[in-house]
C-alpha cells in the first residue's frame, strides 16, 4: 500500500500582504474535495466554543465521513480540569455520538525531539505521553469505557492502520476486476496482431493500395466535375487568398504582369469576373482563372511602333507593307499574350495540385468517422492494415498524380504556344482570305507608315481574338479533361504495375513486422505483469481477511484490555492498544510489514500538520 500526504497550508489569524483568510481557506478546501482522499484536521486542544476545523468540514457535507479530528497539547489542556465531571462534560462534548474519528494527542515541542535516526527512543517516549495522559484522566476517574479509545497517538495510529486495511478490502474487488478487464483487452489485442501479422503479404498490400489509389482518384475528379465534399470554407480559396498562396508557394508571379515584368493593372470587380470573392477549389477554380485570363488578355493594347520597327519588319521587302505589317502584328500579340498564357498555366498548375492534399483531408476525415471505434482505444498497430500509417505509399501516389498534372500542363503550354504561327502563315492567312487586309496606296495623300501601322492594328486585334479564343479551348482539352480521363489510367497502371519488392519497400514490411513482433512481445509481458499482480493482490487481500493462515500475525490482532490496575504496576511499558509490550508489537509490525511504515508516516503527517497550525 501506498500513501500520499500533502501538507495543506495552516490558517492564519489575520491577513498579512497577500496571504489571507481567504486564499488560504480556498486552497484547502480545493485539496479536501476529491472524494478518494481522508481528511486530518489538526488543531491545539481548545474549548468546544474555540474550535475552527469542525466549521471548516461543515462547507460540505461530504467531507465529514473521510474526516479525522486529532487535537494536540491534550495533556497541557487537561490539566486545566477540577473535577471529574469537567473531564466527562468536556469528552462528551468534543466526542458526539456516531463520530468515532477523534483522538486527543501529546507530542514533544521540536526542540526537544528526538533526531529522526532514533526511531526506537522516539516511539517510546510517544507511548510514555500517552500514558502520561491517560493517567492524569484516571486520575480525575473518567469514562473509561466511552473515551479511552479516543486518547494517545497509539488509538490514532490504529484508526489509520483500520482505515488503510479497510481501504484496501473494499479496493481489491474493483481492482481485480480492473485487472481482469485489462488482461482481457491486453489478450485480445495480442490475438488481433498475431492474426495480422500472419496476413501480411504483398496480395494483401496490393489490394490496399489499390482501394486507396482509387479512392484518391475518386476523390479528385469529384473535385474537378464539381462537389462540396471537400468543404469549400476549409479547402476554397478566394481569388485574392489564390494569389496570395500562389506568391507563397514559389511561383514567379501572383498578379499578371506584361512581357517587360511590369504588373498590369487589373480589377476583378470591375471586369466582371464571376465568384471572384467566393471560396472555391478544383474545377470551378479553373473556370474562374480562365475568366480571368480572358479578360486580362483582352485589355492588352498593341504597343506603339516606331519608324525603325516598320523598316526592320519589311526588310528587303521595302514595298511589300502587308508583309511588314503582318509581321509587327505576329511580334506584338507574342509579346502581349505569351507571358499570360505562361501565367495561367502555372496558376492551373497551383489550382490542380492543390486537389492532392485536399483528396487526402478528406478521406482522413472519412476514416476516422468510420473507425473512430478505434481510434480513441486502441494503438494504431492494432489496425497495421490503416492506410495512413504507410505515409510512403500515399506521397508515391500524390507524387505520380503531381508529375501527371506537370507534364499535361507542359504538353498544354506547347499546345498554346503553337497559336503564335510564323509570319508567313500570318501574312498568307490575312493576304489571301481577307480583301480588308490589303493598303490602298493609289492616293498620294496616303503616308506608307501610317497605313502599315492602322493594318497591323487590325491584324493584332484579329490574332489576338483568335489566340485568347484557341487556348481557352486548349486550356480545357489539353488540361482539364485529361484530369478526367487520362489521370485513372497513368496513375493506376503505374501503382499496379509494382514488383512485389517494390511495393514491399513502399508499405515499408519488414519494418512494421518487426514493430508488430516488438508490440506482440509487449502485450505479453503486460499480460504476465497483469496475472502476477491479480495473485499478489488476493494473496495479500486474503492474508488481511484471515489473519489465523498467518497474514497478519497475532501481534497486531486486538486483545482484550488488561487487568484492572496492570498498567499501573506493570514494569514494562505496554500498548493500550494491543495490550502487549510496546517493544513486541514494534518488531511484530516491523517484521509483518516491512514496507508499510505506517508509524512513521503518521508521525510525520502529525508534525507538519501540527507545525503548520501553531
Amino acid at each position: 500500500m501506498n500513501f500520499t500526504i500533502i501538507d495543506a497550508p495552516g490558517f492564519v489569524s489575520r491577513d498579512k500582504g497577500d496571504v489571507t483568510k481567504a486564499k488560504l481557506e480556498s486552497i484547502v478546501l480545493d485539496l479536501m474535495r476529491p472524494p478518494n482522499r481522508h481528511i486530518i484536521c489538526c488543531e491545539d486542544t481548545k474549548d468546544w466554543a474555540s474550535v475552527q476545523m469542525v466549521e471548516l468540514i461543515k462547507k460540505d457535507p461530504e467531507f465529514k465521513p473521510r474526516t479525522t479530528f486529532v487535537y494536540t497539547k491534550f495533556y497541557s489542556f487537561t490539566s486545566t480540569f477540577a473535577s471529574r465531571k469537567e473531564v466527562n462534560r468536556y469528552l462528551a462534548n468534543m466526542c458526539p455520538p456516531g463520530h468515532p474519528h477523534i483522538f486527543f494527542i501529546t507530542l514533544l515541542s521540536p526542540n526537544i525531539r528526538p533526531k529522526p535516526s532514533e526511531t526506537d527512543l522516539y516511539r517510546k517516549i510517544v507511548w510514555q505521553l500517552q500514558r502520561r495522559d491517560v493517567s492524569l484522566l484516571e486520575g480525575f476517574q473518567y469514562d473509561l469505557n466511552k473515551f479511552s479509545k479516543h486518547i494517545g497517538l497509539h488509538n490514532f495510529r490504529k484508526h489509520i492502520l483500520q482505515l488503510a486495511i479497510r481501504t484496501f478490502e473494499e479496493g481489491v474487488p474493483k481492482i481485480v476486476h480492473d485487472l481482469r478487464n485489462k488482461r482481457s483487452k491486453l489478450e485480445n489485442e495480442l490475438l488481433v496482431n498475431t492474426q495480422q501479422i500472419e496476413r501480411l503479404n504483398s496480395l494483401r498490400f496490393r489490394e490496399i493500395a489499390s482501394k486507396y489509389t482509387i479512392d484518391f482518384l475518386r476523390t479528385v475528379d469529384q473535385l474537378i466535375t464539381g462537389s462540396s465534399v471537400g468543404n469549400p470554407a476549409i479547402h476554397g480559396q478566394t481569388l485574392e487568398q489564390e494569389k496570395e498562396r500562389v506568391f507563397a508557394s514559389g511561383y514567379k508571379h501572383s498578379n499578371w504582369v506584361n512581357f517587360y515584368g511590369i504588373p498590369i493593372e487589373f480589377s476583378p470587380a470591375t471586369s466582371g469576373i464571376a465568384f471572384h470573392d467566393s471560396k472555391l477549389y478544383g474545377g470551378q477554380q479553373f473556370e474562374r482563372l480562365l475568366h480571368e485570363f480572358k479578360a486580362v488578355a483582352e485589355q492588352q493594347e498593341f504597343q506603339e511602333l516606331t519608324v525603325d520597327d516598320i523598316i526592320t519588319a519589311a526588310g528587303s521587302r521595302a514595298e511589300n507593307y502587308e508583309w511588314a505589317a503582318s509581321d509587327l502584328a505576329r511580334k506584338r500579340s507574342q509579346e502581349a499574350l505569351v507571358p499570360l498564357i505562361n501565367q495561367a498555366v502555372d496558376r492551373g498548375i497551383f489550382i490542380m495540385s492543390r486537389l492532392a492534399d485536399i483528396s487526402e483531408n478528406i478521406l482522413e476525415y472519412a476514416r476516422r468517422k468510420d473507425t473512430n471505434r478505434l481510434r480513441a482505444h486502441t494503438r494504431n498497430l492494432n489496425n497495421v492494415f490503416d492506410i495512413e500509417q504507410y505515409i510512403y505509399f500515399t506521397h508515391h501516389v500524390k507524387d505520380l498524380y503531381q508529375k501527371f498534372v506537370n507534364e499535361t500542363a507542359e504538353i498544354c503550354r506547347k499546345k498554346c504556344m503553337d497559336e503564335f504561327h510564323h509570319t508567313n502563315a500570318v501574312y498568307w492567312e490575312f493576304t489571301k482570305h481577307s480583301d480588308q487586309m490589303h493598303i490602298d496606296l493609289t492616293s498620294k495623300q496616303r503616308d506608307p507608315q501610317r497605313a502599315v501601322k492602322d493594318l497591323a492594328v487590325k491584324m493584332f486585334k484579329e490574332l489576338q481574338t483568335r489566340i485568347i479564343k484557341n487556348v481557352i479551348l486548349k486550356l480545357y482539352g489539353f488540361f482539364l479533361y485529361p484530369l478526367q480521363s487520362d489521370l485513372w489510367q497513368t496513375v493506376q497502371n503505374d501503382v499496379n504495375g509494382l514488383t512485389d519488392l517494390e511495393l514491399e519497400k513502399k508499405f515499408e514490411v519488414h519494418d512494421i513486422v518487426q514493430k508488430m513482433k516488438e508490440f506482440s512481445t509487449y502485450l505479453r509481458k503486460e499480460i504476465t505483469k497483469c496475472t502476477e499482480l491479480e495473485v499478489d493482490l488476493l494473496q495479500s487481500s486474503d492474508q488481511f481477511s484471515h489473519p489465523e493462515r498467518g497474514g497478519v500475525p497475532a501481534a497486531l490482532a486486538p486483545a482484550p484490555p488488561p487487568p484492572s490496575g496492570s498498567s499501573k504496576s506493570s514494569k514494562v511499558d505496554t500498548s493500550p492498544v494491543f495490550g502487549k509490550p510496546l517493544d513486541d508489537v514494534i518488531q511484530a509490525q516491523q517484521k509483518a510489514f516491512p514496507d508499510l511504515m505506517i508509524p512513521l508516516l503518521v508521525h510525520r503527517s502529525i508534525e507538519h500538520i501540527e507545525q503548520k497550525s501553531s
